[in-house]
């Protein structure tokens, strides 16, 4: 399995304080941590990105998932811009981890 980089934030997305970029090489489906919630950033970068990778593409994509996902919502700008369309995954024990684009998404959700 591949390594991928994520980062997990120390506040809830609209207070982002800090944010630690980590090496993670475990999906999802294979941690004892599930997601509660799904955000997409629909801020204004995150919504320039090409078709199919903007944050409202990726939210579409997401909700399509239906029962296999928790809610999916819209988000305004997590504060991560330059990077690509932004997924913040909120889990269970009150950590959020923080994605870039659909692939990467999909991936941790063990989706892809």
């Amino acid at each position: 399995m591949a390594t991928s980089r994520v980062a997990f934030i120390t506040a809830t997305p609209c207070g982002v304080r800090s944010i630690h970029s980590v090496a993670s090489s475990l999906r999802m489906s294979e941690t004892s941590v599930s997601v509660s919630r799904v955000l997409v950033c629909t801020g204004h970068l995150c919504e320039a990105q090409e078709e199919g990778a903007n944050g409202s593409d990726i939210m579409q994509r997401l909700s399509g998932e239906g029962a296999k996902l928790p809610p999916v919502e819209g988000t305004p700008c997590l504060g991560c811009c330059g990077t690509g369309a932004i997924v913040c995954l909120e889990l269970n024990d009150g950590t959020d981890k923080i994605l870039t684009g659909l692939d990467e998404t999909l991936t941790e959700l063990g989706l892809n």
